[in-house]
Formats: C-alpha cells, sequence, structure tokens
C-alpha cells in the first residue's frame, strides 16, 4: 500500500506559494484602489450599504471566493506547465490561506480575516474556477 502522504512532496509547492503570493499582491492593489475611490461621496455611500451587516456576510464571502478564482486563472495563465488535479487545487487553498494569514499581518486595515467565511470562500473559489481538472489523475 502506497503512502498517501508520501505524494506530497511531489506537489509543485515553490510554485504554488508564488501564485498565492501573487493573488494576494493583487488583492493588496485592488484595496488600496477600493480606498482611494472610497473618497468620492457616491462610491463611499455604495459601500457603506454594501459593508452593513445584513450585507456583509455576502460580499466578503464573494471576495473570498473571488480570491480562490483567482489563484486558479493565475495557476492557469502564467504556469501553464503544473498539472493542475484535485491535489494541486487543494494545496493551491492551504497556500491561500497562508498568504491570507500574513495579508493579515500588514500594517493597515484590509478587508479580508481569516476566518470561516473566508475559508468556505477560498474552497467555494478554487473548487468552482477548477472544476474542469477535478478527475484529472
Amino acid at each position: 500500500m502506497r503512502n498517501s502522504l508520501n505524494r506530497l512532496k511531489y506537489l509543485p509547492w515553490s510554485i504554488l506559494f508564488q501564485v498565492a503570493g501573487l493573488t494576494m499582491f493583487a488583492v493588496v492593489v485592488l484595496e488600496v484602489l477600493l480606498i482611494v475611490g472610497a473618497e468620492i461621496p457616491a462610491i463611499a455611500l455604495s459601500l457603506q450599504l454594501l459593508f452593513a451587516p445584513p450585507l456583509n456576510l455576502l460580499v466578503l464571502l464573494a471576495l473570498t471566493m473571488g480570491v480562490g478564482a483567482l489563484g486558479v486563472v493565475i495557476l492557469e495563465k502564467f504556469y501553464p506547465q503544473v498539472v493542475i488535479n484535485t491535489s494541486v487545487l487543494w494545496a493551491l487553498v492551504l497556500c491561500l490561506l497562508i498568504a491570507l494569514v500574513i495579508y493579515t499581518f500588514l500594517p493597515y486595515v484590509g478587508l479580508l480575516a481569516v476566518d470561516q467565511t473566508a475559508l468556505m470562500g477560498i474552497l467555494l473559489g478554487v473548487f468552482i474556477k477548477g472544476w474542469s481538472y477535478w478527475k484529472r489523475y
């Protein structure tokens, strides 16, 4: 019987951490643009409505789903040599969560936090965007 944990060392970890870093860099750039755009009163009012308690959970879930999907898109476009399968998608989820933990240590207040909503959003984003890769071996 083969050791299933032995397959972990053959995953492209360095590439997946690069993908997670690029994804979080894109998130930071988009957040800075959002903060700059919040200076406009109409945008500030719409952001207040979006992040009010009834909608904020859905907005944060959608944001983290976008982070997961963006990770898969970056992996597809910038690293075509990587054979994407279910194991690589799970490893990408782990790398994105580690990058999100590092992201929370940045000195400014960001929109994303490490919580159950972020975990579910990243999982949904990665596996919905990576749907066609689920059955590859």
